[in-house]
């Protein structure tokens, strides 16, 4: 059995860039965020066992889904070119560490990660009968990948993890994995400022999904949802050729090894 971690990079930036402490280098370079990024790699390997890794990050060029509704994540900071500090700031450190560690990552102009990670995990799994794979995101998004054989990983604070898997998707959602989509296209995301049916929320959404409540929609409101559901669905059909990498250097080494050799 071959166990493959695919990591959400934004997320795990994010993530990385929201720790409650700052530090530097003896030539001034700041490390506290690409040390942690690192380390949430570390645990995220560890934690599932991979026995190999690859980072996927979002293109900062428009995405298919941009096209399609101005207002898909119009909700969420775009520019940070005029700001001292920012998560993007400490992304080519970050970048220049994974390649000294030899972990490949990836990034496909005008290709949202998600779509990348929803094709790697289903090429993956695919292509052995015995290949598993874990997704490393906190984003609602993947709950429509998996299966028997793909999984989420969240990392949670003081060591702590959660596994999701079918069971936690049919006993909080009420429905199958592969339902979800649905599910989320009548409701809609606000982390995506994707707006759902008007009066639709997670129960009454399970409600007319398994026939409990009937709700006549308009044609607007047909529209609306045909759209949420282009936004949500995922793409696994992507040529998305990248080599995975090995995990045992990353796990032998340290951060401290890292940077000294990156920051000389």
């Amino acid at each position: 059995m071959h166990t493959l971690a695919i990591v959400d990079g934004h997320n795990f930036l994010f993530k990385s860039y929201a720790v409650p402490f700052k530090f530097y280098s003896q030539r001034g370079t700041a490390l506290h965020v690409a040390t942690t990024f690192l380390s949430l790699l570390r645990r995220t390997a560890t934690t599932v066992q991979a026995d190999s890794l690859i980072v996927v990050f979002d293109s900062q060029e428009a995405n298919p889904n941009n096209i399609l509704s101005d207002s898909y994540k119009a909700n969420r900071k775009q520019d940070f070119s005029q700001d001292e500090d920012s998560p993007f700031f400490h992304l080519p450190l970050i970048k220049s560490a994974m390649d000294r560690l030899g972990i490949s990552w990836l990034e496909k102009p005008g290709i949202e990660a998600d779509d990348v990670i929803a094709s790697l995990a289903d090429k993956f799994i695919n292509t052995s009968p015995k290949n598993k794979v874990f997704i490393a995101s906190s984003d609602s998004d993947f709950f429509q990948l998996i299966s028997n054989k793909v999984k989420i990983v969240q990392l949670k604070s003081k060591g702590n993890h959660l596994i999701l898997d079918k069971g936690y998707i049919v006993s909080t959602f009420g429905v199958e994995p592969a339902d979800y989509i649905e599910l989320k296209s009548l409701v809609g995301d606000k982390a995506d400022n994707i707006k759902g049916i008007p009066g639709i929320g997670w129960k009454r959404g399970l409600e007319i999904m398994i026939g409990k409540r009937k709700r006549p929609l308009g044609v607007k409101e047909h529209q609306l949802l045909e759209l949420n559901r282009q936004l949500i669905r995922l793409n696994r059909e992507l040529e998305v050729g990248c080599p995975i990498s090995s995990v045992s250097h990353l796990i032998e080494k340290s951060n401290k090894d890292i940077f000294e050799v990156i920051d000389a």
